[in-house]
């Protein structure tokens, strides 16, 4: 269990190639977060900027005669001077009037001018580290051997994260199988948070088994190479998959203008229910689960879980640094935003976003303020329960204490909405499916998302387990 703390900004998104079989750690945990940022940082080289210099009229002097030519030359008559034309000179009010247009204009200026500098001292300072970046990533030649006793070859890329690069690999001793291989940038910060991430894959692997080896199934875990050193990347072994289903969708959208099939759902739907409760038996909480998370078989028959970077396990102490940066906002659960306590079911909450969005081919809650989603998951789900609104640690940002809802608009004002006004929601789970999904299994598959998923309070959502005997599922797959 752990609490929430409102995050700063949004957790940015990563683009992936046509295959992409392992996700290449969009979230790693909390090490290659402080890994991250220990060394992206760079010493500030600022350039001083040209200031603009404004002149101020002055009298003129009257040329004087070097004093060593005076000492030097005869006295002379001094000849009549010639009648010279008359310089009119400024009186004081007029100087004055110019030292302080000139004293007014000097700040402006000068803000101007560093304004200037710090976005170029910026600009530079970005350029280097990503020209630092693209040097710590693995650039193999095609044929490349690697891994132990050299017995794979690179065959090509399969795609780009943040903080890696995957290449489809053969085994030369192994038959030719082809495997995907992460190599992470050659980084000791990212290598050492990729180290506990691989720890806890492990125990994952071996644990989840043990408690549930039907749900272990649909986790993606490493092969039983696991992991290899190759011109300073640690490089990840994992079984080759299809792509990422946000990739996939992106394809199925292209080729039939809608989502999955929702007797495809059928199957998808299972596979990452039975992920989740093998996970849960182990008491570990994914926190990322989203469409990039799920990987598509080369067969397309059924996806695998991955990507554990940000996973928790409630076994463990948990750190605020690593709770913070729990779920993409999209796919946060309710009681997440409020800084409340949470559990495994938070990744229920999460599944079902992520299955209207593969149904749908739209995310259910696009991205927002914090107090934009709650009001977007207040007219789609319904009224919160009193208790429940003003719980959390950031409940009173988003509720008054009679647990109403604090509805900011962009002017800045703030609107108070009585939860009476949401007992009716106006835009549920079933009306945006029946919008852009006919088929005759929307009405069990909406049931499945609205009544076990998608349910605000997290004491009343389903577990895995009861989720998996819902009539969606028991239709033949």
């Amino acid at each position: 269990m752990g609490s929430f703390e409102e995050p700063s900004a949004k957790r940015r998104k990563t683009s992936f190639s046509d295959v992409l079989p392992v996700p290449a750690s969009g979230q790693l945990n909390k090490s290659v977060r402080a890994a991250q940022s220990a060394v992206s940082a760079e010493p500030e080289d600022l350039r001083l900027g040209c200031f603009e210099v404004v002149e101020v009229p002055a009298p003129k002097k009257k040329e004087r005669r070097p004093e060593a030519r005076e000492a030097t030359e005869a006295p002379k008559a001094k000849p009549k001077p010639p009648a010279s034309p008359q310089v009119a000179m400024p009186n004081e009010k007029v100087l004055e009037g110019a030292e302080n247009a000139a004293s007014s204009a000097a700040p402006a200026s000068t803000a101007k001018a560093a304004s200037k500098a710090a976005e170029a001292a910026k600009l530079s300072r970005d350029k280097e580290q990503n020209e630092r970046r693209e040097r710590e990533y693995f650039k193999p030649y095609i044929g490349e051997p690697c891994g132990p006793g050299n017995r794979f070859l690179v065959e090509g890329p399969l795609g780009r994260g943040s903080f890696s690069s995957v290449f489809r690999c053969s085994d030369s001793k192994g038959g030719g199988k082809e495997y995907a291989v992460k190599f992470i940038r050659d980084n000791a910060g990212l290598r050492k948070a990729t180290e506990v991430e691989v720890k806890l894959m492990r125990r994952i692997r071996t644990k989840a088994v043990e408690k549930d080896s039907e749900g272990a199934g649909f986790l993606l875990g490493l092969a039983n190479l696991e992991t290899f050193m190759h011109n300073g990347h640690l490089a990840l072994v994992f079984h080759l998959q299809r792509y990422d289903m946000r990739t996939a969708l992106k394809r199925q959208i292209q080729e039939k203008n809608s989502g999955f099939p929702l007797k495809d759902l059928q199957r998808y739907t299972c596979n990452i229910l039975l992920a989740l409760r093998a996970l849960w038996a182990i008491r570990i909480i994914h926190t990322d689960i989203k469409p990039d998370n799920l990987l598509l078989s080369l067969n397309k028959e059924s996806v695998k879980l991955s990507d554990f970077g940000c996973a928790i396990d409630t076994q463990e102490s948990m750190q605020a640094s690593h709770i913070r940066r729990a779920y993409t906002s999209s796919y946060r659960a309710p009681e997440i935003i409020l800084g409340q306590s949470f559990s495994t079911r938070a990744d229920m909450w999460s599944a079902g976003a992520t299955l209207f969005e593969l149904a749908s081919g739209h995310v259910l809650f696009p991205e927002g303020a914090n107090n934009a989603m709650l009001f977007d998951i207040l007219r789609t789900c319904g009224a919160f329960k009193k208790q429940f609104a003003v719980s959390g640690k950031h409940a009173l940002k988003h509720f008054t204490t009679q647990g109403a809802f604090r509805r900011r608009r962009q002017t800045g004002n703030e609107q108070q909405l009585s939860m009476s006004q949401f007992m009716t929601p106006s835009k549920t789970v079933t009306t945006r499916l029946r919008q852009v999904v006919q088929d005759v299994l929307l009405e069990p598959f909406a049931d499945l998302l609205a009544g076990a998923c998608l349910v605000p309070d997290p004491a009343k959502r389903s577990s895995a387990q009861a989720a998996l005997k819902h009539p969606f599922l028991s239709k033949p797959r």
